[in-house]
């Protein structure tokens, strides 16, 4: 028990020793609350949803939890068609992973996937190759498309997996494919 109370009172967490000293969002909760309005095809809770835990994020400066944010900002925009706020989550996840220096990061690579497929479905087929291409490169170099990294990649820091606890939240999921009606044609139907 005093040692979950000293991480808590050092760290504000209690799951591990690695956590800087502020708040982080629940990725966890988020994906499984915004799991369960996409079953229920409530896409307008879905945007508020998740632009409550992208501010959440930026408030308490949490840069990885931002960035978990915005990478499913990036399917949600593509399944609600909004071009302009789907290429700006592509423009500030493709800023985070720079900026956290996590470009040799597997989750950040999942990211940039989402990245290069939101960018092809508006219209930027080209920067989206571009992307997927240099994204391919590295996990070839890393050798995980064999499900083993090499010796030199395989040597992370404690601060590499710390940076990385973005991911920790996230699952393999499946979501059922559903055509999304626009969020603003959603949002008159149901009189708002």
């Amino acid at each position: 028990m005093q040692y979950n109370e000293d991480l808590k009172s050092n760290f504000g967490c209690t799951s591990c020793g690695y956590c800087e000293p502020n708040e982080h969002i629940d990725v966890g909760r988020m994906i499984d609350k915004l799991d369960s309005l996409f079953d229920k095809n409530d896409f307008l809770g879905a945007g508020r949803l998740l632009d409550y835990w992208r501010n959440e994020a930026v408030r308490m400066g949490d840069k990885c939890g931002e960035l978990s944010v915005v990478g499913e900002q990036m399917g949600y925009f593509r399944k609600t068609n909004d071009k302009d706020e789907g290429l700006e989550a592509v423009r500030r996840g493709l800023a985070l992973i720079d900026e956290l220096g996590l470009s040799e990061n597997m989750s950040s690579r999942t990211i940039c996937l989402n990245a290069a497929t939101t960018m092809k479905a508006f219209g930027q087929a080209s920067e989206a190759l571009s992307l997927y291409n240099r994204t391919k490169a590295s996990c070839r170099y890393r050798n995980w498309h064999k499900g083993t990294a090499n010796t030199k990649a395989s040597t992370e820091t404690e601060q590499d997996r710390a940076k990385s606890r973005f991911a920790r939240g996230t699952r393999s999921r499946r979501r059922k494919t559903v055509r999304s009606p626009s969020v603003k044609a959603q949002g008159k139907a149901q009189g708002h």
